[in-house]
């Protein structure tokens, strides 16, 4: 269901509708891999599992939700919490955001942030 990685009914025979593998491994050969955008009940959500699904165990360290840049659909704001939690106990970051201006918060709470490089 609305993942960037296949179509939410695959077709018989058409291959653009199956899983990218291709995809999958073209991302999972990068170093690190920040993930955001909408709907993160929706979009981000099965998305994320899919990439999950051909993402090597020891790595998900390498993996980071930027929350901060991702909403839920109106109505759904559960599923979308139950899968943050669900990156959580995978290890996967889940960050509010990245940059100077979330340095601030990341004292006052204790968060872990991806730094920005500048």
């Amino acid at each position: 269901m609305y993942s960037v990685f296949k179509a939410e009914v695959p077709v018989p025979g058409c291959v653009e509708t199956e899983m990218n593998g291709a995809l999958v491994r073209e991302i999972v050969a990068e170093p690190r891999v920040l993930i955001c955008g909408q709907a993160l009940s929706h979009c981000v959500n099965f998305s994320t599992r899919d990439l999950l699904a051909g993402w090597p165990e020891g790595r998900m360290g390498d993996l980071g939700l930027i929350k901060g840049m991702s909403s839920p659909v109106a109505g759904f704001e559960k599923q979308a919490d139950e899968f943050v939690g669900m990156l959580k106990e995978k290890g996967v970051r889940v960050v509010v955001g990245v940059g100077r201006k979330y340095e601030r918060e990341r004292e006052e709470e204790g968060r872990v942030y991806i730094q920005d490089p500048r």
